[in-house]
């Protein structure tokens, strides 16, 4: 455990360095949480999932996740144009199938999401790693404690 928090502190100080734009289309359930851990890390969360922004947001981002927990036809649509923009420039995607397998419309969002993303590098989460709360707060604040000596630097986000 020792060496995956240690990997974990070097690439959160790369982080720091760069204070990258993370662009998040996620449930609002959880969008309070994850805009925090985003900032905690050195990021810059960028909440935006009109379909009017997106693909825009996503072409000035670092990074786009996408979380299917609130899923609704608005936001597939926006998620389905930051996707393809992400492909297009080459962004990283975090994606969550929340709920895949519970409903046609989850499964055949989570496929589109799936295809559009086929030549980018995806990371899905897997289940047994968001299974347990208590053990991703346990991480964070080990993570936190390694990486507190740094001060951390002022995001600034040039557009």
């Amino acid at each position: 455990m020792g060496s995956i928090i240690e990997s974990c502190a070097k690439a959160a100080d790369k982080v720091r360095d760069i204070c990258p734009l993370v662009h998040c289309i996620t449930n609002y359930v959880t969008v309070n949480d994850v805009a925090n851990c985003i900032l905690a890390i050195g990021a810059s969360p960028i909440m935006a999932d009109d379909i009017a922004e997106a693909a825009d947001i996503t072409s000035i981002s670092k990074a786009l996740v996408i979380n299917m927990g609130t899923l609704n036809a608005r936001t597939v649509e926006s998620m389905v144009a930051a996707g393809k923009k992400a492909n297009e420039l080459g962004v990283p995607v975090v994606f969550d199938p929340v709920g895949a397998g519970a409903s046609n419309f989850r499964n055949e969002t989570a496929h589109l999401i799936l295809l559009i993303s086929k030549n980018q590098p995806i990371s899905p989460i897997p289940k047994h790693l968001l299974s347990s709360r208590l053990t991703a707060y346990i991480f964070i604040q080990r993570l936190f404690l390694l990486t507190r000596r740094r001060k951390p630097k002022k995001c600034v986000q040039r557009l």
